[in-house]
């Protein structure tokens, strides 16, 4: 026989000892309890497969203690003992989440007999749980198959866990496993009162109720019921699911094991988005090599990129960009000429005026550097300034002759960046201009070539620092 775990509360201690002795000469594992706050200790510690409870408790009425053992223990099923059996008071008690009743006086055989009919039971439950977990798991896969979108899986998974757990909302998050500090990935809703951070560290779907818990500033009063599943991956901890009730009921054990298969794709999608991103940081660094070897092609403009960069970081925060936004731009200016790695070097490198077909070749690099960026996901915004640094605010530009606002603003920063540091460079083409009359002439073409307000923000900076780049 398999070692089921069964916990016996009754405030007659005669009681759950008949119970516990009759069980365990049947082989099954036993714990008793005659007090009801004990009995909810022992049920939130051990996960049992049966719970026999008196109808009474001292201090909760019958069906209250079921609600909290339900909320506590969630995958144990419930058998009532009681000496007040109605055909009214077994329905009541069946609606309420019971498995099954023992009205008392009752035989150690009636008592071996409806533990072991229960089990069946939760047998059976546990073959159609596995088998509807199956098909899901098998829709949700080749929903996750046709896209490579960590956000996109996370949205295909929830949908999915919130249809068959009939949870409110549900919350991803990932754990740092250096710092185990928790930062939300995905929520079908704005988390309000997310107990994540108290229950991450444990290592099994967990069940708490917030009626439990002292009121805080982020616990609302109206109590709720928490599910937290770990997204575990080779014994580390990835993640942790939370799902939430709030307008009653409980997660039931069918809840918890579908929520626990679908939770392994979501440990999934963190694999494979940190297998992307670890590509994807493979191919940028490799890019940022060919953009630096790029730029020691020609003497004549060795650190351009470099300089281009400083100065479009000092315009950023002169437009008062955030972090993020500065960041990306920095990248980009960084990378803007990356497409000119595909140049030859006889006109590249040529000091007399180029042909018409000449030009236009160099005129590709723009594009070309947006194909070379795009395949990596997270430099959308990246690619599309390198792509846009040649357009002109008055839609003369290239390569796709956009105008005004539909130029992004990464890429009019970079523009006005990239035409200052070529004026005051020495060219083979023409002679270097001072830092004033680059200043000059980039004012007279703000509106046509440069977007205004660009402009006005190289007009903010100190000189001096102009003078330094």
């Amino acid at each position: 026989m398999a070692k089921f775990r069964i916990l016996v509360v009754d405030d007659e201690e005669s009681i759950c000892h008949f119970c516990v002795d009759g069980l365990q000469s049947a082989g099954y594992t036993v714990e008793m309890s005659t007090d009801a706050s004990q009995a909810l200790n022992l049920a939130c510690e051990y996960s049992f497969d049966v719970i026999l409870t008196d109808l009474r408790m001292p201090g909760l009425g019958g069906f209250d203690f079921l609600r909290s053992l339900m909320d506590h223990s969630p995958s144990a099923a419930i058998i009532f003992m009681t000496g007040f059996a109605t055909v009214e008071l077994a329905a009541q008690a069946v609606r309420g989440g019971a498995y099954a009743f023992l009205q008392k006086p009752f035989t150690l055989d009636d008592l071996r007999r409806t533990v072991e009919q229960v089990l069946q039971q939760r047998r059976k439950l546990h073959k159609a749980i596995r088998s509807d977990a199956v098909k899901h798991l098998f829709e949700v896969s080749q929903k996750i198959s046709t896209t490579s979108n960590p956000q996109e899986w996370f949205a295909v998974l929830m949908e999915s866990i919130l249809r068959e757990t009939g949870a409110d909302q549900g919350h991803i998050y990932r754990v740092d496993e250096h710092s185990s500090e928790c930062s939300l990935q995905f929520a079908s809703q704005v988390p309000h009162d997310s107990i994540v951070s108290s229950l991450s560290h444990r290592g099994t779907p967990t069940v708490v109720s917030t009626a439990a818990m002292p009121l805080t500033e982020s616990l609302p009063a109206t109590p709720a019921l928490h599910l937290s599943v770990p997204l575990k991956s080779k014994s580390k901890l990835k993640g942790v699911l939370e799902l939430k009730k709030r307008r009653g009921g409980t997660f039931s054990e069918a809840d918890r094991k579908v929520a626990s298969i679908m939770a392994a794709q979501a440990t999934m999608a963190f694999e494979n988005a940190e297998l992307e991103r670890e590509r994807e940081d493979l191919v940028l660094e490799f890019v940022k090599s060919l953009a630096a070897a790029l730029d020691e092609r020609d003497t004549c403009t060795s650190g351009h990129s470099q300089r281009v960069s400083r100065l479009a970081a000092h315009l950023g925060r002169e437009l008062n960009l955030d972090a993020e936004q500065l960041a990306c731009l920095e990248l980009a200016a960084n990378l803007h000429d990356i497409g000119k790695i595909g140049v030859r070097d006889e006109i590249l490198l040529k000091p007399s005026k180029l042909t018409p077909e000449e030009y236009e070749i160099i005129k590709s690099h723009s594009e070309r550097g947006y194909r070379i960026l795009r395949p990596i996901r997270r430099l959308g915004p990246v690619a599309e300034a390198v792509h846009a640094h040649h357009e002109w605010h008055n839609g003369k530009g290239y390569p796709r002759g956009l105008r005004g606002e539909e130029i992004p603003l990464l890429g009019a920063i970079i523009s006005v960046a990239d035409a200052f540091d070529a004026m005051v460079s020495n060219r083979p083409y023409r002679p270097q201009r001072s830092a004033q009359v680059a200043l000059q002439l980039i004012v007279k073409a703000a509106g046509t070539q440069f977007r205004p307000a660009v402009v006005e923000a190289l007009l903010r900076l100190d000189p001096a620092l102009l003078d330094a780049l």
